[in-house]
């Protein structure tokens, strides 16, 4: 059963490198996709039923033991991040072949895209997370740059620099890492900060290099003040790789940072003095993503209140969201007390990625509809479909967090980790208001008054986005499932002996 865990990797590159060979027979290609998702859907069913029910799985490859070989690891949090993939790609898929988006190359990009992201959730070391983190990067670039007018052409670029100094900043990280702790296995990362001396391993010379990974990770989640790529990538990228890089690439960069804050570097008991206090690693990482979260809640509230665009103002909004879903995470890392902070920030990663992806997908409807997506030029598109308006509302409100919708207990637990802490929660409540004055005026400009011309939305584009619009409200009204695995993912990024005894074991648990 321990193949299972190379299951959805292999599934979606399958995919991907059949979407190519069918590249000049379009419906066979849409069918042979869709069909792809599907199965990837299956494979993951199944391996998180065996993950709830039986505990972590691990495979090594090669059948090279832990650490010296390459191990893929499937734990609750890995399989809650593979769901996340299964649905947002899945609909993706279903909502490019109804929209006809006439890019070829789209559907072959998303598997190798969502293939990189499930790697990345289910690697056991650092290299190799960089490895599946530059095989989405590479798709994304080329999803950047399909429609093929100067914007986009200059969007990539950017993009490309940005991510290229990230990614040589991780090389550099990851090289300082090897040299002080003498292995790059999650696992015996953990072992070897947990009990140093046993290993002559050198934790406070690799703090820095850690630190260095934390900020890239940072900057591929698009956290502040490292957002600046967001807003024009996601413009100039068609609505199905908007909607999968917000909903999917975004949580590649969250789930490292709770890999390695939680699952790493919390094994070290260590103190340091910072400016006069004592603090673990986890601390000081806590801080600074406590900041990073800060800013990115009133940069991207602040930056979604003032576009003209209707992708411009979702593209800002992501970074404020992201901010909500790193608050709570920042504040366990600092008090290590209360798993619902941790569970709190995860439950919301799963909020968001269904919500804003389908708001991409229809600000794409929209933009296909109408010929233009600038708000003050638009008006009245409840009548145009009153289903897709619907739609729209639902996933404003529950990025806002409100009650019954799947955004609401996520963005509870927010307010929750922060009640204690005046200035986090003051940041909290501004930048729910924001949420609130942004998603209020882009429904009043886009939906309310006279009607303007438009196209009727294709049935299956459509259908996905109504499809995600019922996830949110079945995840908010029958929540518990939901919260409960997002408990029991945190519950596994916190318990590093599990963790340890099955990878270096070489087996399950």
């Amino acid at each position: 059963m321990t193949n299972l865990v190379v299951a959805p990797i292999v599934t979606l590159l399958a995919t991907g490198v059949l979407g190519l060979v069918l590249r000049n027979h379009d419906v066979l290609q849409e069918r042979a996709t869709t069909a792809g998702f599907l199965a990837y859907s299956a494979v993951t069913a199944t391996l998180v039923e065996r993950v709830l029910t039986g505990g972590v799985v691990a495979f090594q490859v090669g059948d090279w033991a832990a650490p010296f070989g390459i191990t893929l690891v499937a734990d609750a949090l890995s399989v809650l991040m593979l769901c996340i993939v299964a649905v947002v790609g899945t609909v993706c898929v279903v909502y490019r072949t109804g929209a006809g988006e006439a890019e070829w190359s789209l559907l072959p990009l998303l598997s190798f895209m969502c293939a990189g992201a499930s790697g990345a959730f289910l690697t056991g070391d650092l290299f190799n997370l960089f490895v599946w983190l530059e095989v989405t990067l590479m798709s994304s670039y080329v999803l950047i740059a399909l429609r093929g007018n100067g914007d986009g052409a200059a969007a990539t670029l950017r993009y490309l620099v940005v991510n290229l100094v990230g990614s040589s900043f991780i090389l550099v990280a990851i090289g300082g890492i090897y040299s002080t702790m003498g292995t790059l296995n999650m696992a015996d990362l953990s072992r070897r900060l947990a009990e140093p001396a046993a290993y002559n391993a050198s934790p406070g010379a690799a703090l820095g290099f850690f630190g260095l990974l934390l900020c890239v990770f940072a900057l591929k989640s698009g956290l502040a003040p490292f957002q600046f790529w967001v807003p024009e990538a996601y413009r100039a990228a068609p609505p199905a790789a908007s909607a999968v890089m917000s909903g999917v690439a975004k949580k590649v960069g969250i789930y490292a940072i709770v890999r390695v804050l939680v699952g790493v570097l919390g094994a070290s008991s260590a103190t340091y003095r910072v400016l006069g206090a004592s603090l673990t690693p986890v601390g000081m990482a806590g801080g600074v993503l406590a900041f990073m979260a800060s800013l990115s809640i009133a940069v991207g509230g602040v930056g979604a209140l003032s576009r003209r665009r209707l992708d411009g103002l979702l593209s800002y909004s992501s970074i404020g969201q992201v901010g909500f879903i790193a608050l709570p995470i920042a504040v366990y890392a600092l008090s290590g007390s209360d798993l619902l902070f941790l569970a709190g920030g995860l439950l919301y990663a799963v909020n968001h990625a269904i919500g804003k992806s389908m708001l991409f997908l229809i600000s794409g409807l929209v933009e296909g509809s109408t010929g233009g997506q600038r708000v003050d030029e638009l008006s009245g598109l409840v009548s145009w479909d009153r289903g897709v308006s619907a739609a729209f509302f639902v996933g404003a409100l529950s990025m806002i967090g409100v009650p019954p919708l799947a955004g609401f207990l996520g963005k509870l637990q927010a307010f929750r980790a922060v009640v204690s802490l005046p200035s986090l929660m003051a940041v909290g409540v501004g930048g729910a208001f924001l949420s609130i004055l942004y998603f209020t005026r882009a429904w009043i400009s886009v939906f309310w008054g006279e009607p303007v011309e438009a196209e009727r939305p294709p049935v299956r584009a459509k259908a996905a986005v109504l499809f995600l619009a019922l996830l949110l409200v079945i995840g908010g009204l029958a929540a518990e499932p939901l919260v409960r695995f997002s408990e029991l993912a945190a519950e596994a990024a916190i318990n590093q002996e599990a963790y340890r005894d099955v990878v270096l074991g070489g087996g399950a648990s």
